[in-house]
């Protein structure tokens, strides 16, 4: 049974009788709601993978850091500033064997020690120079920004 909207002229003088209808959609937040659907899926997709990420690197005893600028490609590895997964301050790293992107989270295995380039006492070391490369699993910049929009995205629901 079909509800149908009172003419403007004919609507009933009670003010709860107005509430009480149904309001009708606009389109444009319909088409907005239709065309936001795929997205929403995708996110919740990144953010699935995002937590077994973590979950596998945390399992194994690998670190998990977040690339945020490289400022140099060489041939037998990369030098970046990098963060934890949960945050805190940039700190250099050097990625032996590797070629990353910006914004990529990456598990690791590695050590910290003395850089003789930049002469700091706390450079992480992934990897090694005789050894492999040190990362063991990588999810790229665009999952990992999915992801967070994601959980941004549930966190403002709760």
């Amino acid at each position: 049974m079909a509800i149908q909207m009172p003419h403007p002229r004919h609507r009933p003088a009670n003010a709860k009788d107005v509430k009480s209808l149904p309001k009708k959609a606009k389109p444009w937040t319909t088409l907005f709601r239709w065309l936001q659907g795929p997205m929403i899926r995708r996110d919740e997709q990144a953010a699935t993978a995002w937590i077994r990420f973590a979950q596998t690197a945390a399992a194994q005893g690998q670190k998990v850091l977040v690339v945020q600028s490289i400022y140099l490609v060489g041939r037998r590895g990369t030098k970046a500033l990098v963060c934890a997964a949960h945050g805190g301050p940039p700190q250099d790293t050097w990625f032996w064997w590797s070629r990353l992107h910006k914004g990529a989270a990456v598990a690791v295995s590695s050590n910290i020690g003395y850089g003789p380039h930049t002469k700091r006492d706390d450079v992480i070391f992934v990897g090694s120079e005789q050894g492999g490369s040190g990362v063991h699993a990588l999810i790229p910049e665009v999952t990992l920004r999915r992801a967070r929009r994601h959980e941004r995205r549930m966190s403002s629901t709760r």
